[in-house]
């Protein structure tokens, strides 16, 4: 990552994302949709709609993003990829997409034919199968050139970041000018600095959430994030919500809980016979020192424990199944 930002036309401080591909426009009714039933993943937006998919597909894309924007003046297109999927001996000297993108390795022994597949065998598989649901109909983040084609991986091409259309053709994607509405920025050191390969896709999906309230707060001040918004507009659920502990823990996010309100959301004294009562939301804000720490380094010293849901106590050790500790853990 430290390489292409370094040896990038550009090298941007920042990753400038387009909003659509975080928020929808248009809020869902919340008559309907709750933290008890959040929208049907074709109803959300790219950003929450990649969560939990198979594979690495959130963290692929955001990293075509940063690839395409080092070396891509704003305004101008990527055009189709020019990077190879894998190592190659006739471009050994330059980055491939293996090593570019810390997909899990920790799954069960594959066999093909007569032969095991290796580590890195199986990475690419993995950015084949990313690269395949980010181009699947009900996604279109990205397109091939040639799909009937026996390599038609390696030759994509990005599409714009809030995905498939309603009405009308694809459009492909060019790099933002800071001068376009409703845009938001990532911080470039979540990737060179290896968040990107660390965190797990609804902290990094929280991350874009954040980030997208910030920029529309016109500064760096502390937005709340009341449940409507988060799940009518950004389609993130109770499991996308909680991940903020997480980044709070490792220092990438400041929290500010209201007086009185406990680290589960309940309220000390609350009275459930009194009606109209409306809780105060969190407030939280991106902390840029944070990404300029080392990440796997960082994550395995601060994820000693995670805050409990009632208490607020560390009560999970160093190793367990966190999502953050266990990405961690297989990061290259």
């Amino acid at each position: 990552m430290t390489q292409v930002h370094r040896d990038g036309r550009v090298r941007p401080g920042r990753i400038v994302i387009r909003s659509a591909f975080a928020r929808l426009a248009r809020q869902l009714d919340m008559t309907v949709y709750s933290d008890r039933r959040v929208p049907e993943r074709h109803l959300r937006p790219p950003a929450t709609r990649l969560v939990h998919s198979r594979g690495c597909a959130l963290q692929l894309y955001l990293t075509l993003l940063f690839e395409a924007q080092c070396r891509t003046f704003p305004g101008g297109s990527p055009g189709l990829n020019k990077r190879a999927l894998k190592p190659m001996s006739a471009t050994a000297d330059e980055a491939s997409w293996v090593d570019l993108v810390a997909a899990s390795t920790a799954t069960d022994r594959i066999i093909s034919g007569v032969r095991a597949i290796n580590d890195r065998e199986r990475r690419v598989r993995q950015i084949r199968q990313a690269l395949a649901t980010l181009a699947a109909d009900d996604v279109q983040l990205l397109a091939f050139a040639d799909p009937g084609a026996p390599r038609h991986y390696q030759g994509f091409r990005l599409l714009h970041e809030g995905g498939r259309r309603a009405i009308g053709d694809q459009v492909s994607y060019a790099v933002p000018r800071e001068t376009e509405p409703e845009l938001f920025g990532l911080d470039v050191r979540l990737f060179t600095n290896g968040w990107i390969h660390v965190l797990a896709d609804t902290e990094l999906a929280f991350l874009c959430m954040v980030a997208d309230l910030q920029a529309r707060n016109a500064g760096d001040d502390l937005v709340p994030v009341p449940g409507a918004v988060r799940v009518g507009n950004y389609c993130l659920g109770t499991d996308g919500y909680q991940a903020h502990h997480v980044l709070d823990r490792l220092g990438l996010i400041r929290v500010r809980r209201p007086r009185g309100r406990r680290a589960d959301g309940t309220f000390r004294g609350y009275d459930p016979e009194l009606s109209g009562v409306v809780g105060v939301p969190h407030r939280f804000g991106l902390l840029s020192d944070g990404f300029a720490q080392p990440a796997l380094r960082t994550a395995l010293r601060a994820l000693g424990g995670l805050p409990d849901g009632s208490s607020g106590e560390a009560t999970r050790k160093p190793g367990t199944n966190s999502p953050a500790a266990s990405r961690a853990g297989r990061s290259r």
